[in-house]
């Protein structure tokens, strides 16, 4: 169990840093996302199946929702157009894209 401890709040941490996107007007928005995480992270700590099924139950969909507004999930980075790294690639524009690079080869 102690492996567990603070995972998904490392998780949530590697997503903001990751989130190029984000501006300071965000902070409050990514604090809160740090929140809930850290609310999981705590009930899984405890060990207490009451605690672990509320902090899913209430901080885990809360979560999601605040994860989603910062576009930290793909179907956020889809809606606002966001190329994560788990995006599927378009044919096309890869097609495009290694036909430039062959255009600048030779």
């Amino acid at each position: 169990m102690a492996e567990s401890i603070a995972r998904l709040s490392a998780a949530v941490e590697r997503a903001l840093g990751a989130a190029t996107w984000l501006t300071d007007a965000d902070e409050a928005t990514k604090e809160l996302a740090r929140r809930y995480a850290a609310l999981v992270d705590s009930a899984l700590a405890s060990g207490d199946l009451e605690a672990i099924n509320r902090a899913h139950a209430v901080a885990g969909p809360n979560l999601q929702k605040t994860l989603t507004s910062l576009g930290l999930n793909p179907e956020a980075r889809k809606e606002l157009g966001v190329k994560g790294e788990s995006q599927e690639v378009d044919p096309i524009d890869e097609l495009k894209r290694k036909r430039g690079e062959r255009s600048q080869a030779g």
